[in-house]
């Protein structure tokens, strides 16, 4: 019986050592991602105010030479 809760106790262990392992790669992918949310937010506003611009240009059907 003792050596069934030790093994049991060393493979809590493992579970716990693997959970903080996978902890500390979320931590690196939420800081890579923080950039590549911003950037694609970023685009999103971008692409809003070209896509208001071109709609508002060519409003009646007619396209404007400059």
């Amino acid at each position: 019986m003792a050596q069934t809760v030790a093994a049991q106790r060393r493979s809590i262990a493992a579970m716990t050592a693997q959970l903080e392992a996978f902890d500390e790669q979320l931590v690196v992918f939420e800081r890579i991602l923080e950039p590549l949310v911003e950037w694609s937010s970023t685009w999103a506003r971008l692409e809003e105010a070209v896509g208001d611009f071109v709609r508002r240009d060519g409003a009646d059907g007619t396209t404007s030479a400059r």
